[in-house]
């Protein structure tokens, strides 16, 4: 398996408006294949690696790949970014109890979470803090950190969405709480 990630990605198959952020985790950024290429710490124990399309699958983008492609750090995220953005047009938010839960129907949920100015404009309509889960690729929740029955639940199926993961898109049981900085580690008291 190593090997997989050994691969030099064919730069004449890696197209510009197909390379997207992809979120990890502490076991993967420990691991071999965090050392193929560019890998960023986001918070707690999640990651950012970018990675590219190619016949409906995703391949890491590795570091020889990004000085062939003659991008800098801030240009990858940035063409990455905008590439996410113009795949997920629309994010749908369905309500669970007191959370919701976000949907973009495409694997990206836990990219949602790159997202500042979504969640900016999401944290404003709450009374409290905005705080997340996202303990798998395809979920993310939210809620409102003043509802302790949203926050309780929330922090319930986390961990237990986490703890099921059958597959290696797990990511992580903690929440996160979004702040005027950005993302923090959110400790909860039940």
């Amino acid at each position: 398996m190593f090997q997989l990630f050994k691969r030099k990605p064919n730069r004449s198959r890696i197209a510009l408006e197909k390379i997207y952020p992809r979120i990890k985790n502490e076991v993967f950024a420990s691991g071999p294949a965090a050392t193929t290429g560019p890998i960023e710490h986001l918070v707690g124990d999640l990651y950012v690696i970018y990675a590219f399309e190619h016949a409906n699958l995703f391949e890491i983008l590795t570091t020889e790949a990004v000085e062939e492609l003659g991008l800098s750090m801030a240009e990858l995220h940035e063409l990455a970014m905008n590439n996410f953005k113009s795949k997920i047009p629309d994010v749908t938010l369905q309500k669970y109890g007191d959370f919701y839960d976000l949907q973009t129907g495409q694997n990206f949920e836990a990219c949602m979470i790159l997202d500042n100015k979504f969640w900016q404009e999401e944290a404003s309509r709450f009374s409290d803090s905005l705080i997340a889960g996202v303990p798998h690729r395809d979920h993310l929740m939210f809620c409102d950190g003043s509802n302790e029955d949203a926050l309780n639940g929330l922090a319930e199926y986390t961990e237990r969405d986490y703890r099921e993961a059958q597959d290696n898109h797990g990511l992580s049981a903690n929440l996160f709480e979004w702040t005027s900085d950005g993302w923090s580690t959110f400790v909860h008291q039940s």
